[in-house]
């Protein structure tokens, strides 16, 4: 990559993987870096050691040019000065790994260690002094810094803090995420699984090594790839974590535990243990139980060569493979202890082990200690406590030194490590509200819909819809809800224009053609939980089309910002025009109201009335209006506004209002009045819709009384006075409402 069009971000961004993955130190391996970089390790607290650029780091030149030692001392001495003042850096390395002392025949480079230690601790007395991470030693210094690949190691000093400066560098190879496709590395994986498990197994020896043997510190070969070498934790264009996130951190977390390791099964590392082996294939089942090996070869463990370091070699294995049985014993263990188990093992490379015919764990490359290696849950399950049980291993090599030992322990935590923050928010974003437009200047809509995320390599095919490619606009809105409380930076990776705004402030303003696709980050404080408005503008003018958002922060590493935390903007819904009316009074109004709402996940509606006429009202569910207004209303005119409003955040409203012209109705008459078999009746007629109420009396100065109350389905309507019998005389009258 061009190491200036990430420069700004990583700066900052690496050292927020750094911390999100578990690690409160970093080495800055024999490089010195601009004062940004030290700013941000000021700034966002993680502790540095400082190497002293290396005199002909491994240039493969049989005769380097030889050191000047003014000018080493000059250089050293600035590089102390010039970053002093950075709090972050705890300590200063003079050298690394016995670099500058190839022809340095004039008295500079290790030749000179002590004096040089001296000269650093006189400059800057206020910090730690390392002699050299990794050799040569003189004993001189306030550490004994030792390398170990890939396993890491522990030196052994009682005058001086114990570290393993290096350890580390297992290469995996991710396609399409590469400076180059040559693949190297101190170790390899051949998976992301086989990468995390070795990892885990490199915790557990750290684990050991603090607990038992004073190990103060230990350096992990490295945060991401670099050129040919591909031993990163991630990518060399820092796109892609190799390990899972919160499988490190629980990793990290573990070396603060304290627990004890009692032996199951022995290695050979203290007394040689007996096995049956070949070194010549044997058949497909050769790991199952019962399997006949009665023609294999009794011999001790371990097996190897003698020159291969760390492993005690009673029986010599010098051939490609080795396979191996022997029949063991855990005695009683209950099912917690069970699960607890590890394999003790040194492997030089790769190696299979199974347990009573089940693969139990395997491992690849190779280790320079013994370690412990994980016991898969299948293994686990196949002992059986007080019985005999039966171990197969096999073993590739390749070239160089080669090893196999193998054994059982009981890991018994005494001390739980610190939890690790996860958080609980609900992560059920649905994306983006995506607004597309056919032109450059977000002016032409073009269609709307909701992007998952914003994570697009168009290049030069269509968007979506009738839209071209090379020319077209987008604007994504809604909010976007943090993990953590702590500082955010957002990566926003267009070519041409790109604008960002979180929380109403524009972090990001690349408003040009960018034919490169730049990088463009911008930072801001953030509360974990609470969601913030976000705003994303786009434009493509010609180039490929390509528009990717990423965010990193101190606890989460680099990583294209996911559907979950993205929620679409809030649109208002949209509400049906509403026709005008008009009714008698006393008839009743009913308007069936319609509203639609765009948002995902969907939205719950609630109908209300603005100012309402008396007697009005609305269904707050389904929005069904209903107004029977009054006698006294009538004549009149009427303005009625209804609102829906949506339970989004914040909740939307939209408002129609319509007109209601309110009659009076016609007066109340009697129709052909008679008196049939004794009794009244009469048709009455008058307007459809108000309740009819009548009333009688014998005398008109007295009172009146109420015969019926009836809201007639259809006029005229025939009444009958069913108690009119007996009276001389009588008299009727009609009232309508309400």
């Amino acid at each position: 990559m061009k190491y200036s069009l990430y420069y700004a971000g990583v700066n900052r961004s690496d050292i927020e993987s750094e911390k999100a993955l578990g690690f409160n130190m970093v080495r800055k391996h024999i490089k010195v870096e601009r004062q940004r970089w030290y700013y941000w390790a000021d700034k966002l607290g993680i502790l540095v050691w400082q190497d002293m650029p290396s005199c002909n780091s491994y240039t493969g030149n049989p005769s380097p040019p030889a050191v000047d030692p003014l000018d080493y001392i000059a250089e050293l001495t600035a590089m102390v000065t010039n970053h002093w003042n950075s709090p972050a850096i705890i300590m200063w390395d003079n050298f690394n790994e016995g670099q500058g002392e190839a022809g340095s025949g004039n008295g500079v480079g290790q030749t000179n260690t002590a004096y040089l230690v001296q000269l650093t601790r006189t400059v800057d007395p206020s910090r730690l002094v390392n002699q050299a991470s990794g050799g040569s030693y003189f004993g001189v210094g306030d550490v004994l810094d030792e390398h170990s690949y890939p396993n890491p190691g522990v030196p052994a000093s009682s005058s001086q803090a114990v570290v393993c400066g290096e350890y580390g560098g297992v290469a995996l190879f991710i396609t399409n995420h590469t400076w180059s496709s040559t693949e190297t590395g101190e170790g390899s994986a051949n998976s992301l699984a086989d990468l995390m498990s070795q990892y885990e197994g490199f915790c557990s020896q750290l684990s050991g090594f603090i607990n038992n043997n004073g190990l103060s510190a230990a350096v992990y070969t490295q945060i991401t790839d670099v050129e040919t070498e591909l031993n990163g934790l991630k990518t060399y264009d820092r796109k892609v974590l190799k390990p899972d996130l919160y499988f490190m951190q629980l990793a990290a977390a573990s070396l603060l535990e304290q627990y004890s390791n009692a032996v199951i099964v022995p290695t050979s590392q203290t007394t040689g243990q007996g096995w049956k082996y070949t070194f010549t294939a044997p058949a497909a089942n050769w790991y199952a139980t019962g399997f006949n090996d009665s023609a294999w070869t009794n011999g001790v463990g371990g097996f190897g060569t003698t020159f291969t370091p760390a492993i005690v070699v009673n029986t010599t294995w010098n051939t490609a493979d080795i396979w191996l049985r022997r029949t063991f014993n855990p005695g009683s263990l209950t099912p917690q202890q069970i699960t607890n188990l590890v394999f003790n093992a040194f492997h030089d490379e790769d190696c299979e082990i199974y347990i009573n015919g089940v693969l139990a764990g395997s491992a690849s490359g190779y280790v320079s200690a013994y370690g412990q290696l994980t016991m898969n849950a299948a293994g686990q399950a196949a002992i059986v406590p007080n019985a005999s049980n039966e171990f197969a291993v096999h073993c590739h090599q390749t070239s160089g030194g080669q090893g196999i030992d193998v054994g059982i322990g009981l890991i018994t935590i005494i001390v739980p490590p610190p939890p690790i923050y996860v958080p609980n928010w609900l992560e059920n974003g649905a994306g983006l509200t995506a607004e597309y437009f056919s032109d450059t200047n977000l002016s032409s809509n073009a269609f709307i819909r909701t992007d998952t995320n914003v994570d697009f390599h168009w290049g030069n095919a269509s968007p979506g819809g009738s839209l071209p490619g090379h020319h077209f606009s987008v604007r994504w809105t809604g909010k976007i809800q943090p993990r953590y409380s702590e500082g955010y930076t957002f990566h926003l990776t267009t070519t041409d224009g790109c604008r960002l705004w979180v929380d109403g402030q524009l972090l990001i303003d690349k408003w040009y053609d960018d034919a490169n696709g730049a990088d463009k980050t911008g930072s801001i404080a953030l509360t974990g939980g609470q969601q913030y408005g976000l705003t994303i503008e786009y434009y493509d003018n010609t180039n490929p089309a390509v528009a990717s958002l990423e965010w990193d922060s101190a606890s989460q590493t680099r990583e294209v910002v996911p559907q979950g935390v993205l929620f679409p903007a809030n649109t208002p819904p949209m509400l049906a025009a509403i026709p005008n009316a008009s009714l008698v009074a006393g008839q009743t109004l009913l308007v069936t109201n319609n509203a639609t709402d765009a948002d995902v996940p969907a939205q719950t509606l609630a109908w209300s009335l603005l100012n309402p006429p008396a007697g009005a009202n609305i269904n707050s569910t389904n929005g069904l209006l209903t107004w029977r207004p009054a006698i006294a209303q009538s004549p009149s005119t009427n303005l009625i506004s209804v609102s829906v409003t949506d339970n989004g955040t914040p909740p939307l409203s939209v408002t129609r209002s319509f007109n209601v012209v309110v009659l009076p109705p016609s007066a109340p008459t009697f129709n052909a009045p008679a008196v049939i078999a004794g009794k009244f009746q009469s048709m009455i007629n008058g307007s459809l819709g108000p309740d009819y109420s009548i009333y009688t009396t014998t005398n008109l100065f007295g009172d009146w009384r109420l015969l019926l109350t009836t809201n007639p389905a259809a006029m005229p309507f025939l009444f009958d006075d069913l108690d009119a019998t007996s009276f001389q005389q009588r008299y009727y009258r009609v009232l309508i409402g309400p």
